[in-house]
């Protein structure tokens, strides 16, 4: 951890609106984050119903996909802490 804090236990458990988050540093950096920052993100779900094949009368077929109204979640996260990747996956493990 470079910056910031780990999660508490309370926040381990509880349900809020505001999501803590520990983000790696190329990512803060990437996004203008820092500790304390918050930021929005969406869920959009479409769940496909059917798809059927419509004949016309010239021979011709297209799809008729019907889909339901999709599931949208919005979440609000707040950056807690900041770590740093030290070592790359491709490194020997017996190294670290």
């Amino acid at each position: 951890m470079i910056e910031g804090r780990h999660f508490s236990e309370k926040e381990m458990i509880q349900i809020t609106d505001t999501i803590p988050v520990i983000v790696a540093n190329d990512i803060a950096e990437i996004n203008a984050l820092s500790v304390g920052s918050t930021f929005e993100a969406e869920q959009v779900i479409w769940k496909m119903v059917e798809t059927t094949s419509i004949f016309t009368e010239s021979g011709t077929s297209y799809s008729d996909d019907r889909t339901q109204s999709p599931f949208v979640g919005s979440y609000r996260f707040e950056v807690i802490g900041i770590f740093e990747i030290l070592h790359s996956f491709n490194e020997n493990i017996s190294e670290i």
